[in-house]
C-alpha cells in the first residue's frame, strides 16, 4: 500500500499522520482477534472495508510511535483509540484512508471520503441548513452538486471529529459550514449546544480536496 495513494495529508496540520489506499487486495489477514470478532458476522465487502480501514489506522499509529494493539469499537460506532491518540478512519467503495494525532497535539480529528455525484438535492435538503443551501443556488448549476458533496464530506468530518469528545449525538445542523474556494477551505461555525461542551477556546478548522471523482474533506480542533 502507498502511504498516501490519494494525496490527503495536506487536509490536515502538522503533526499528524496520514494512511490511505485502495480497499481492494488488502485482505482480512491485518485484523487481529478482537477486531475480527467485531465483523465476524458481516458480509465479505463490509470485512474487506473494515480490514482496510484498521490497515490504514495502524500503519498511522506506527508513524507516530505506537505499534500493537487491537483498535475497538465504541459505543457509537467509532474507533477506540490508543491512549494519547485521536483520529478517524472513512472509505468508500474503492478507497479508504486513516488520520491519526497525538492528544497533546490535537484534540480532535475527523476526515470523511465520498464518491462525488452521490449527493441529490433530496439529500442536500437533509443534511443542509437554510443559509447553506442559499449560498448553494447561487452557484454555477454545473458546480452545485460537487459543492453538495463538499457540505456533506464536511460534516460527517465534523461528527467523527467531535462525538468522541461530546459523548453525544450531533446533527447536521449543529454545524453550519461555509466553503472558500481559494484556498481549498473549510469554516464551521457549532451550534450553541455543541460549543458548550467543547474546551474553553477550543477551535475547529478544516480543508477540502476534490479529484475527478471522489471527494475529501478533514476537520480538526485544537485549543486555541
Amino acid at each position: 500500500m502507498e502511504h498516501d495513494l490519494l494525496g490527503i495529508r495536506g487536509l490536515f496540520p502538522d503533526g499528524v499522520a496520514v494512511v490511505s489506499g485502495l480497499v481492494v487486495g488488502m485482505g482480512t489477514g491485518a485484523l487481529l482477534p478482537e477486531e475480527e470478532a467485531l465483523v465476524a458476522e458481516c458480509v465479505d465487502k463490509r470485512r474487506q472495508e473494515f480490514s482496510a480501514g484498521r490497515c490504514c489506522a495502524r500503519e498511522a499509529l506506527g508513524e507516530l510511535g505506537h505499534t500493537g494493539g487491537a483498535l475497538l469499537r465504541s459505543a457509537r460506532g467509532g474507533v477506540v483509540w490508543p491512549e494519547g491518540y485521536t483520529g478517524a478512519i472513512s472509505h468508500t467503495r474503492e478507497f479508504c484512508a486513516a488520520v491519526v494525532g497525538r492528544r497533546q497535539d490535537v484534540t480532535g480529528l475527523g476526515l470523511d471520503l465520498e464518491n462525488i455525484g452521490r449527493m441529490s438535492e433530496r439529500i442536500g435538503a437533509r443534511i443542509m441548513t437554510d443559509c447553506e443551501r442559499t449560498w448553494l443556488t447561487d452557484q454555477p448549476p454545473e458546480e452545485q452538486n460537487r459543492l453538495r458533496t463538499v457540505f456533506f464530506c464536511a460534516k460527517e468530518a465534523v461528527y467523527k471529529c467531535l462525538s468522541p469528545i461530546t459523548q453525544g449525538w450531533i446533527g447536521y445542523d449543529d454545524a453550519h459550514v461555509t466553503i472558500d474556494t481559494a484556498p481549498q477551505s473549510l469554516r464551521i461555525a457549532l451550534s450553541d449546544k455543541i460549543a458548550a461542551l467543547l474546551p474553553e477556546h477550543a477551535r475547529l478548522e478544516g480543508r477540502y480536496l476534490p479529484t475527478d471523482h471522489l471527494m475529501a474533506a478533514g476537520v480538526w480542533l485544537h485549543i486555541a
